[in-house]
Order: structure tokens, then C-alpha cells, then sequence
């Protein structure tokens, strides 16, 4: 499957549960949250820093 195969079967399976999103918004949220994600375990790789936490990290599916 490729990317935009894969994004749109992502943006179906929302649809379907009755979000509204394009397939930019989709790949700019998950783009972000990965960010985000990479962002927080190199601050807490960094000694004498206060750890942090990601708000995604332990949602479970």
C-alpha cells in the first residue's frame, strides 16, 4: 500500500465514524504529534533536564 493509498484508507475509516477531515489534516496531525513525540524523548535524553511527557504517548488503541 502506498502513502496515499494508506491516508485515504485512514480518512475512510473516520469518515465512516463520523469525523470530517481532509487527508492534508490527517497527515499534518499525525506529521505533529510525531514531532512532538521526537521532541519530548530528546529533551529527556538531555541530562539535568526535568522529564516531560507526551499527552499521546499512553493511549491505547
Amino acid at each position: 500500500m502506498n502513502n496515499r493509498a494508506f491516508w485515504k484508507h485512514v480518512l475512510h475509516g473516520m469518515e465512516k465514524e463520523g469525523y470530517k477531515f481532509s487527508l492534508q489534516q490527517c497527515k499534518n496531525k499525525m506529521n505533529n504529534m510525531k514531532k512532538m513525540y521526537k521532541d519530548v524523548k530528546d529533551h529527556n535524553a538531555r541530562s539535568g533536564n526535568d522529564r516531560k511527557t507526551c499527552d499521546h504517548y499512553d493511549v491505547s488503541i
